[in-house]
C-alpha cells in the first residue's frame, strides 16, 4: 500500500469540531466530534472482499508479491468506499506542575475517534 495514497484516501472528507471544556480543578475533558471515514467499517468490508479473492479463480496464479499488492488495492479501495461518519469522544487532560498534558484515557478516546467502535 502507498502510505500517501492511503492516507489521501482516508483523510479525504475529514473535518473535526470542538465542543465544550470541562475543567474541575486539576483534570479537564474537552468534547471533540470528528468526522472521517471509520477504518473499522473498511476493515468489515475488506474482509468480504478478501473473501472473494481467495475463493476466484483469477488471483490464484498469483505470486506473493502481486498477491499483496492486490489486497492493499482492495483495502485502499475500501476504505475509499466508506462514507464518512462522526464520532464524539472526551479527550482527558491533567494539569502537571501548571501544564495541561494529556491524561489517563486519551489513547482509548483517540483510536475511538479515528478508527471507529469496534464491534
Amino acid at each position: 500500500i502507498n502510505y500517501v495514497t492511503f492516507c489521501k484516501t482516508w483523510f479525504d472528507g475529514f473535518d473535526y469540531e470542538i465542543g465544550d471544556i470541562v475543567v474541575d480543578g486539576d483534570k479537564a475533558t474537552v468534547t471533540v466530534t470528528v468526522t472521517i471515514k471509520s477504518l473499522s467499517e473498511a476493515s468489515k468490508e475488506y474482509e468480504k472482499e478478501i473473501d472473494k479473492m481467495v475463493k476466484s479463480e483469477e488471483y490464484r496464479d498469483l505470486s506473493e508479491e502481486e498477491l499483496y499488492k492486490e489486497f492493499g488495492t482492495a483495502f485502499v479501495k475500501c476504505v475509499e468506499d466508506t462514507k464518512l461518519s462522526s464520532t464524539t469522544v472526551e479527550i482527558p487532560y491533567v494539569l502537571n506542575n501548571g501544564v495541561w498534558e494529556l491524561g489517563p484515557g486519551f489513547n482509548e478516546s483517540l483510536n475511538k475517534a479515528f478508527v471507529g467502535a469496534a464491534d
